[in-house]
């Protein structure tokens, strides 16, 4: 149980993006299903076609976990038509202005950078992806890091969190996502978890320090 003693010592939040911050069901999941019809038919493949809760299920992960699984291949030509599918459509969406955060992103991460936390950026997003997410909802005016998986092949939400609190001399850290490799990620690195029950990860946030089910619920976490 996480003392309010305990979260007056916080004094950097790194959030996780897409289904903690960003809605990236409502601009990923039809793009998913238009590459993947379109793969279906460029390759005659004949397994049946992923359901949304399917999809859903691999949103969050990295983009190499998220293809082979989704497809159930090995097959790089497969997965590589995909992923170039996927990609190109995403980016530009953004740059097109599509996607949505949350209600209340913007006024409660204004309200914690008022309250003088330090605030972080942690996703397991492409390369491609996270700039134009960045560039879209001008997401630098909110943070003091931002680092993304694309940015480092190789390493995991533990590595990347290791770097952020080393990076903003944190002394104590809370990680806000919805999938359990940021509550890995918050646990390893001995921060507190929050779990975004809103999110893609569901019942995986329950083994989360705290969880919230609207985004703007931190305002009361965090009150220093």
């Amino acid at each position: 149980m996480v003392t309010q003693a305990e979260l007056l010592k916080i004094d950097t939040i790194i959030f996780d993006f897409d289904g903690t911050l960003h809605k990236g069901d409502i601009l990923s999941l039809p793009i998913f299903h238009e590459c993947l019809q379109a793969l279906y038919n460029e390759f005659q493949i004949d397994l049946k076609y992923p359901s949304d809760e399917i999809i859903l299920s691999q949103f969050g992960k990295q983009a190499d976990d998220i293809y082979p699984s989704l497809l159930k291949t090995t097959d790089l030509q497969i997965i590589s038509t995909f992923e170039k599918c996927v990609e190109e459509a995403e980016v530009q969406a953004f740059n097109d202005g599509k996607g949505e955060l949350y209600p209340n992103v913007d006024s409660t991460l204004t309200t914690l950078k008022n309250r003088k936390y330090r605030l972080a950026l942690c996703t397991n997003a492409r390369v491609d992806y996270f700039e134009a997410a960045v560039e879209n909802f001008n997401l630098g005016k909110y943070f003091d890091e931002m680092m993304a998986a694309g940015h480092n092949p190789g390493k995991n939400k533990t590595w990347m969190v290791c770097k952020i609190v080393e990076k903003l001399k944190s002394k104590r850290f809370a990680v806000v996502g919805d999938r359990f490799h940021d509550i890995q990620a918050a646990k390893n690195n001995g921060g507190i978890a929050i779990g975004c029950e809103y999110g893609f990860g569901k019942t995986e946030v329950k083994e989360a320090d705290l969880q919230i089910t609207h985004f703007e619920e931190l305002l009361a976490i965090f009150q220093r």
